[in-house]
């Protein structure tokens, strides 16, 4: 069995076996496409296997562009989010940076989202520390506090490299949501 995968926003960097998207042409890109153009040259349930790595922060619409996600990917299929927090630096410097997220972002998506993006399940969400390290004390605060209560107290006394969800795209035999219509 063929699983495909695809990258949107590679970059120079994709992840190794994927179909590689991106606005710009890095060695490996297979696709040139503007992220933000609704219109991705993908079929309709064409992967089973996407991640979106520093890429959500950057697109004009995240709506629009989970409703594409959401279109490409298959029944089933897994789609890895990663973006600064944003309590991190890093999140703040790229001027190229539109949304600053938490490491809750997904939650619109059952109650708010879904009628506009498509069906997402959290499979899991988690932060990524620089180091193990530094991550010490606030592993241990989640571990006891949990993500939220970090989070809300401590995430900027001890920040997050990178907030890492992913979600399982959810699809109904009749579900439209997010397809192109031209």
């Amino acid at each position: 069995m063929n699983r495909r995968v695809l990258d949107i926003g590679c970059g120079p960097r994709k992840v190794p076996g994927a179909v590689g998207v991106d606005i710009h042409r890095f060695p490996g890109v297979n696709v040139i496409a503007d992220l933000d153009v609704p219109h991705w040259p993908f079929r309709t349930a064409a992967f089973a296997e996407i991640f979106a790595r520093h890429i959500i922060e950057h697109v004009v619409d995240p709506v629009a562009f989970l409703r594409v996600v959401h279109r490409v990917g298959e029944l089933s299929a897994l789609v890895h989010v990663l973006t600064p927090p944003f309590t991190s630096l890093t999140s703040w410097q790229d001027p190229t940076h539109r949304w600053h997220l938490s490491a809750f972002w997904w939650e619109a998506l059952p109650d708010y989202l879904e009628a506009r993006t498509g069906r997402f399940v959290l499979v899991s969400a988690r932060v990524a520390f620089l180091s193990p390290l530094s991550s010490f004390v606030p592993r241990l605060i989640i571990a006891v506090l949990g993500l939220k209560q970090w989070e809300k107290h401590f995430a900027y006394m001890f920040p997050a490299r990178d907030v890492v969800t992913t979600l399982r795209i959810e699809k109904q035999g009749n579900d439209d949501v997010g397809t192109c219509r031209h």
